[in-house]
């Protein structure tokens, strides 16, 4: 007994169809996604080289977890506030000013449909309240959720090269370099002005 050949085919063809036609479908909603996240970064870079709190906060979930570059846990706007204000507001608060430059590693990696993962690295510019500035480079990564159809980030998670910084290597080095820097007959190292 021949089979008949062409309706296993037709059939074959239709799912591989629709199933391309899913994927096609899948593809344009996540570049939306991806559109929307872009514009969140850019949003979040944005906040932070301006101390704009109030706009960083609307970056973050409703819940949220950002540990900072200097392993600082804050859960909520006012503890983010107060972090900041320490950093660059309050009398005794060590920098004036902090301009960030943050590249995402890879496009977000979603596990469903309202929650993805992402990492990076960023340059980021610390001016000290004397005028020296301070470069460190950082890797992020970040846990995001879509709430009420908008993208936020539920967790943030700074860190730098313990070993390998530029606060590190002042710390380590000698005195004679220092004054040497001091007195310009010698450079200071990289990520130091």
């Amino acid at each position: 007994m021949k089979m008949n050949l062409r309706i296993p085919a037709v059939l074959i063809m239709s799912f591989a169809l629709a199933a391309l036609s899913y994927a096609q479908d899948a593809s344009v909603e996540r570049e939306a996604d991806h559109q929307a996240l872009r514009e969140l970064l850019k949003k979040a870079v944005h906040a932070i080289n301006n101390q704009n709190i109030a706009e960083l906060q609307d970056c973050f979930s409703k819940e949220f977890v950002f540990i900072s570059s200097d392993q600082t846990v804050i859960t909520n706007g006012d503890a983010l506030v107060k972090y900041y204000d320490q950093l660059f507001k309050n009398a005794e608060a060590p920098i004036s000013k902090m301009e960030t430059e943050v590249n995402a590693d890879i496009l977000t990696r979603f596990t469903d449909a309202n929650a993805g993962y992402c990492f990076g690295t960023s340059l980021d510019t610390y001016t000290l309240k004397d005028g020296r500035k301070v470069k460190m480079q950082n890797k992020w990564t970040a846990a995001l959720a879509k709430e009420n159809g908008a993208w936020k980030a539920a967790v943030v998670h700074v860190g730098v090269n313990f070993l390998d910084n530029p606060v590190m290597t002042l710390r380590t080095m000698s005195i004679w370099r220092k004054v040497g820097i001091a007195l310009h007959l010698a450079k200071p190292p990289p990520g130091l002005e």
